[in-house]
């Protein structure tokens, strides 16, 4: 079992270079780019060589069984895996659509498993499988502005280097090997499709960084929303011009939120049929995979005759016990209250997610049945109380969590976005909204 640490030498040199200076001005370099108050984790928190490489390798081995799901649990049969999700029938109609081969590759090509870091270990506790994965872009800012400061150079001069993955770079490369390349030879033109009709994309906190990674990666980026694109005979247009890759900024859950229309997305699906387009990805068709009922099917005892005995004991050791809100196990889960969170199988950002432990005991039954009654997907996950926490030299009395999000494209590890937190004696939502700040996972090189 892997245990978590971060790297000594880099927390000697941080105990006698004094780190935490410049924390401010590294901030306000990366907020002259970002728009926001999200700030950055400074100096950053490093981790031996190859930690972070190996927590991504085993995230990735996961990750492949759930994308074995419908096959190994259903034969293929994704009508009757969508219903084990407890998706309503009109989500399941809708999903259900999309279900095609080609698109449910597609779907399987960006991925992010979220995990907390423990005493025993990583606790996966969500796989987001969409392409508008959080850190896209931002890790590689962060890290070219943790090079070019000064923190960086004395690392150097002790004979330290930090190491992540380019993961900018691996992304784009991606996308031109699935990608069909233009006749003509020209560079590609890609829209990166918003779903918010009221959204300002200058306001998105990472629209610069994917504009980066975007251009740098040899596509010409366009900013585009639903009522922006055009279907012609001769091809797909947003603002007069040709489109050839259609990238989708947005999850399933946040298209019925936005009522965009399935028939939009059916269109870019036929278009991408008649080769006029490159679609990455079909929301729905990630939302197959983007669903935490998968962990509880991956945990259930009734499947466990399904997997190999190494395959059962990576799940065992990395995935919360986690099962389905039924009417039938409605009195587990009020028993359970105090060992329990409530999150939606389709949600993000922490949207919905309860603490059995921090509501009474009629409050929790009471949600439990509102959500029984209004239907849809819902899962409860078994507490990570075994919290892996650091300090840094000089902040002896701020103890931090750490949620890390090992980014995996098409199968491979390419890069960690981590986001950590105050740690007060319990586990909490790590993200922005609760006071979470953010850094790309780094490793000492060795």
């Amino acid at each position: 079992m892997l245990k978590n640490r971060l790297d000594q030498q880099v927390m000697d040199f941080y105990a006698t270079q004094g780190g935490a200076r410049s924390a401010d001005a590294f901030s306000q370099a990366l907020l002259n780019v970002h728009p926001g108050d999200w700030r950055a984790t400074f100096p950053p928190a490093v981790f031996p060589p190859g930690h972070l490489t190996q927590i991504g390798t085993g995230a990735a081995r996961l990750l492949a069984l759930v994308f074995s799901l419908p096959e190994r649990l259903f034969g293929g049969d994704y009508a009757r895996f969508l219903a084990a999700q407890c998706l309503t029938p009109q989500q399941r109609e809708e999903i259900l659509a999309f279900c095609t081969p080609r698109i449910i590759a597609r779907a399987r090509l960006f991925a992010r498993p979220d995990a907390l870091l423990t005493h025993g270990g990583f606790k996966l506790v969500e796989m987001n499988v969409t392409p508008s994965l959080g850190g896209l872009g931002i890790c590689d800012r962060y890290v070219t502005t943790l090079q070019a400061h000064p923190l960086s150079h004395r690392l150097q001069e002790a004979g330290i280097t930090l190491y992540a993955p380019d993961m900018g770079r691996l992304w784009a490369d991606t996308l031109h090997r699935h990608r069909t390349p233009p006749a003509d030879g020209r560079t590609p033109v890609m829209l990166e499709l918003l779903d918010d009709p009221d959204e300002i994309p200058e306001e998105n906190f990472s629209w610069p960084d994917f504009g980066h990674i975007a251009r740098r990666g040899g596509f010409r980026l366009l900013t585009g929303k639903p009522a922006d694109v055009h279907f012609t005979p001769t091809g797909v247009y947003a603002f007069g011009v040709k489109i050839d890759i259609v990238f989708t900024d947005w999850v399933y859950a946040e298209q019925q939120q936005y009522h965009i229309d399935n028939a939009f997305i059916a269109a870019l699906a036929a278009a991408e049929n008649r080769g006029q387009i490159d679609l990455f990805s079909v929301p729905a068709g990630c939302a197959v995979y983007d669903n935490k009922a998968n962990l509880a099917l991956l945990t259930d005892p009734g499947y466990a005759h399904l997997f190999t005995e190494q395959e059962r004991a990576l799940i065992d050791a990395h995935i919360p016990r986690t099962f389905m809100l039924t009417p039938g196990n409605l009195a587990r889960a009020i028993r359970e209250q105090e060992n329990l969170v409530l999150k939606p199988g389709l949600g993000l950002c922490g949207f919905q997610v309860m603490f059995g432990r921090q509501m009474t005991a009629p409050q929790w039954r009471a949600q439990l049945e509102q959500q029984l009654a209004a239907g849809g997907s819902f899962v409860l996950q078994e507490m990570v109380d075994d919290i892996w926490t650091y300090t840094l030299p000089h902040q002896q009395d701020n103890p931090r969590m750490v949620c890390i999000g090992p980014i995996i494209i098409d199968g491979r590890y390419t890069g960690t976005f981590s986001r950590d937190e105050a740690y007060h004696g319990k586990a909490v939502v790590v993200n922005h909204a609760q006071g979470a700040s953010w850094s790309t996972g780094l490793e000492r090189a060795e």
